[in-house]
């Protein structure tokens, strides 16, 4: 589109000269960095972060490697990768590096070989989920944006690579179980676009065929069973699935919460404003963004509603398609369907993408500022609590319930006992071999227990407060934590301290228990000024 025939109100959408471009992109791609450390310094890592870091390095065999995806939910990319780092830094710190740096190659490929305008480029990777969520959080949601814009380089390429984008939608549908039905639909979408013809070539049908076994892959090491604890095999029998279908279609925004903070049907709006603007200029494109988030409304009403990170993954397919689409626009080589669609389509850029953009900066503001302020967990507290007394270095760490408490093992060199496996261990098997019931007089055998073998301090992490007789509390495991031996508890234990601060739900009281004569001479010594 010659500059003398574009609309005024497209002319905000255009380029600096490129010297310019490349130093504001250089300056902002510092900056980005800079904001990123300095909000992961007081990032405090929660289970979820530390869990993957702690299966990466705390399994003894390939077979257990595997077979945990199938309780825990996530392919196995993310844990491979942490292997690797930990592997080159054997510290901590690797773990968010990892995100960090899986973060930045995501940006760096938006800003510097995405077809978009410099004003885009930059409002992009100061959003919440460039930012925020796929840098700051050790999560694996990052590495699908950062495959996903890989491929629309590729795509975009006069000289397509099969065989490689084959093997990036491998790994995407191997990243986590979002990318993993998104890479499905990434691979229709880019074959129907290429022309299926392009399976004539002996190319074009082995990159499909890697691709498709990278979901197999990933499918299999996830799937749902009767072992699942998260989701039970028997769930899908019970969803009104003529609702859920219907709801789907008729507001495919309604789960993108971080758009607007307005009613559903604005954000219903943008979804389709996309969705139009891509069907004008790559109707198969456009297509495919729409079974895309048909499927992501079907999977957070049926299944389970997605959180930031989760809708990070669906950002990061639809910017790759907006890609697709602005690159062959810019090159020339699609005109799309009719006279004025590169207008419609632009026009919704402006009044749609960059309004979402803004917003996402202020969301990415005031979680940055919360960072700053909040704890996010109070695991962190507790490893500086429990390395900074040495009289607890030896201690066994253990509590429920247990799947909340296995962060400490990440901050505290203390080892872990998991009293429903009744083993030495820090993270925990999410399977209904491990779905027992637990209550205090349980723990407190396992307490004596331990200690009788070990000659060592047991530290029992509670994350319940508020505590009164015969009330229960429902677990992860669907069973229930009942305090009918509190008295008996107070007396062969010591309340050491509260952790209730943090914004989540990682709080815990911490007891000491130890053989009376010893609780008695720890209390004497440690805990008279209290």
């Amino acid at each position: 589109m010659n500059a003398s025939v574009r609309p005024t109100f497209l002319r905000a959408l255009a380029s600096p000269q490129p010297k310019t471009a490349a130093a504001v992109e250089n300056a902002a791609l510092a900056l980005w960095i800079f904001a990123v450390v300095a909000s992961t310094l007081t990032h405090e890592l929660w289970r979820d972060e530390t869990r993957q870091f702690l299966m990466a390095t705390g399994t003894s065999s390939f077979s257990e490697y595997f077979a945990l995806a199938k309780y825990d939910g996530h392919p196995l990319l993310w844990r491979t990768i942490l292997m690797a780092m930990y592997a080159l830094i054997p510290h901590q710190v690797s773990l968010q590096m990892a995100s960090l740096v899986i973060g930045y190659a995501a940006v760096h490929l938006f800003v510097k070989h995405s077809p978009f305008p410099l004003a885009i480029k930059v409002l992009f990777i100061f959003g919440v989920i460039p930012f925020s969520v796929n840098a700051v959080d050790a999560r694996d949601y990052g590495i699908s944006m950062l495959l996903f814009f890989a491929m629309a380089i590729l795509a975009g390429k006069k000289e397509p690579r099969p065989l490689t984008i084959g093997a990036l939608l491998f790994l995407q549908a191997n990243s986590n179980q979002y990318g993993m039905y998104l890479s499905g639909l990434f691979l229709a979408g880019w074959l129907a676009d290429s022309g299926f013809a392009v399976l004539k070539e002996r190319r074009y049908l082995l990159a499909a065929a890697i691709a498709l076994a990278g979901i197999a892959v990933s499918y299999y090491s996830t799937r749902v069973d009767a072992e699942s604890v998260f989701v039970s095999a028997d769930h899908f029998a019970k969803v009104n699935w003529p609702a859920v279908l219907s709801r789907a279609l008729r507001h495919p925004g309604e789960l993108l919460l971080y758009i607007m903070h307005v009613k559903t049907g604005y954000r219903d709006l943008f979804v389709v404003a996309l969705i139009a603007a891509l069907l004008c200029v790559r109707p198969y494109l456009g297509a495919t963004l729409f079974v895309a988030f048909f499927i992501f409304n079907v999977v957070g009403l049926a299944i389970i509603y997605p959180q930031t990170r989760h809708q990070g993954v669906i950002i990061g397919f639809t910017m790759a398609l907006l890609w697709m689409a602005w690159d062959g626009l810019r090159t020339g080589s699609r005109t799309g369907l009719f006279r004025h669609a590169r207008t419609v389509f632009l026009g919704v850029m402006l009044f749609f993408l960059l309004p979402f953009l803004l917003k996402q900066i202020h969301i990415n503001a005031l979680i940055v500022r919360e960072e700053a302020t909040v704890e996010k967990s109070s695991a962190q507290a507790i490893g500086k609590y429990l390395t900074t007394n040495a009289q607890l270095h030896e201690a066994i760490i253990i509590g429920s319930p247990e799947y909340a408490i296995e962060p400490i093992a990440f901050y505290a060199k203390n080892r872990l006992y998991l009293v429903q496996e009744g083993t030495l261990h820090n993270f925990v098997r999410f399977a209904k071999e491990y779905e027992r019931p637990e209550d205090l007089k349980q723990i407190l055998e396992a307490a004596e227990e331990l200690n009788e073998r070990y000659h060592v301090p047991i530290v029992i992490a509670l994350g319940y407060f508020d505590v009164t007789e015969g009330r229960s509390f429902g677990t992860i495991y669907r069973g229930v934590f009942t305090f009918n031996e509190i008295e008996r508890f107070k007396q062969k234990t010591i309340k050491l301290a509260e952790f209730n601060t943090s914004l989540g739900d990682e709080n815990f009281q911490l007891f000491l228990y130890l053989p009376p004569q010893e609780l008695e001479a720890y209390r004497e010594k440690y805990m008279q000024l209290r």
